[in-house]
């Protein structure tokens, strides 16, 4: 590269380092895109905490029974938010069991005995499913009876048909949201 001639590096980011002689080094370079990659880190954590803690961001919610590692079912109050599933103990003070991430689980309807619909969400490398922290940075969530690292199973209730429905329109929305091509 001649030193009259200016070309663009690409660092992670929208933003470009110019590079024209020996204005800007590769140690500077690396700089320069190791501060983009925090920047970019920081937001997409600020992004994803915002979802998860915004109360208007929600796109369903009802209870759902989860089997627990001793294979009985615990209801449990669950949240659906894009990209999350977060799982309390009760509906009205909000007790934190645990978050789901979405973007890492797999999707399968399950067959039951039982009345009720049944899904299982799973990491298909059996790794955890389960955020670090909570939405309010709680790192242990409500004492619950203990649950699978990597899966969980679920099942409406079918007190109602509308309730069947209510479970459908979950499995079809985390299905369709996460898994588009299925």
């Amino acid at each position: 590269m001649s030193p009259q001639s200016e070309s663009k590096l690409y660092n992670g980011s929208d933003k470009d380092v110019s590079l024209s002689g020996n204005k800007l080094t590769k140690k500077e370079s690396l700089k320069v895109q190791k501060k983009n990659y925090r920047e970019e880190k920081k937001r997409a954590t600020k992004e994803l905490l915002s979802t998860i803690t915004d109360p208007s961001v929600i796109v369903m919610a009802d209870w759902l029974k989860i089997r627990g590692t001793l294979k009985s079912w615990t209801k449990l109050w669950c949240v659906l938010k894009p990209g999350v599933l977060l799982i309390y103990k009760t509906h009205k003070n909000g007790q934190w069991v645990g978050t789901v991430l979405l973007n890492a689980c797999e999707l399968i309807e399950r067959p039951s005995k039982k009345d009720g619909f049944c899904f299982k969400l799973f990491h298909p490398l059996e790794q955890s499913i389960w955020a670090v922290k909570g939405p309010k940075g709680e790192a242990v969530g409500s004492i619950t009876q203990p649950l699978p690292g990597s899966h969980l199973i679920f099942r409406a209730t079918s007190e109602s048909d509308g309730k069947r429905q209510d479970a459908d329109d979950i499995f079809r929305f985390v299905q369709y949201s996460f898994f588009p091509t299925n």
